[in-house]
């Protein structure tokens, strides 16, 4: 019977040394660590950017209703928070000015017609900015029935024509 501390098995071999890692090799010029003074002034550059793109959609919305608040975003302002995959709001929605006036920027600034059926992105460009529709505004415009999502192609269908153009003033309406 062995014993439980099994002293008669052999021994392993001793491990080979292993060779040390090779060094990587030096950089004759390394660029410059950012310093905490530019990294501040390159975020106060991006918040007014942001803030005048914000502006630029605040305009461009109190032309289609003035009870609307901004439903897009500048791409810049989204950050982690913009999803692809953007479904039907759980709890049914009815169709609104906001839903409506967003969809038909987008729609504008594709350069699509207003009719069932028009297929046009979620992210569009508007006045040299890049915006997008928020997740939330889409979700219940989805949900709300005046259009569809693709998210695979992030592409919007127009479902119901009638009912967004019954929300919003859309007639001379220009970006």
């Amino acid at each position: 019977m062995q014993n439980a501390t099994n002293k008669t098995a052999p021994k392993s071999a001793p491990k080979p040394k292993r060779a040390p890692k090779p060094k990587p090799p030096a950089v004759a010029a390394q660029a410059p660590k950012a310093s905490s003074a530019d990294k501040a002034q390159a975020r106060a550059a991006l918040a007014t950017r942001i803030a005048g793109e914000r502006k630029t959609a605040g305009d461009i919305f109190a032309k289609l209703s003035s009870a609307v608040s901004i439903p897009v975003k500048p791409l810049a302002a989204f950050k982690r928070t913009y999803k692809r995959d953007v479904t039907a709001h759980a709890i049914g929605r009815k169709p609104s000015a906001r839903q409506a006036a967003a969809l038909y920027v987008a729609l504008t600034a594709s350069k699509a017609k207003l009719a069932d059926g028009a297929k046009f992105p979620r992210q569009f460009t508007m006045r040299g900015a890049t915006y997008a529709i928020e997740n939330g505004a889409l979700s219940d415009a989805i949900a709300s029935g005046l259009a569809a999502y693709d998210s695979a192609s992030e592409t919007i269908t127009l479902r119901n024509a009638a009912e967004l153009q019954s929300q919003i003033k859309t007639a001379g309406f220009k970006l």
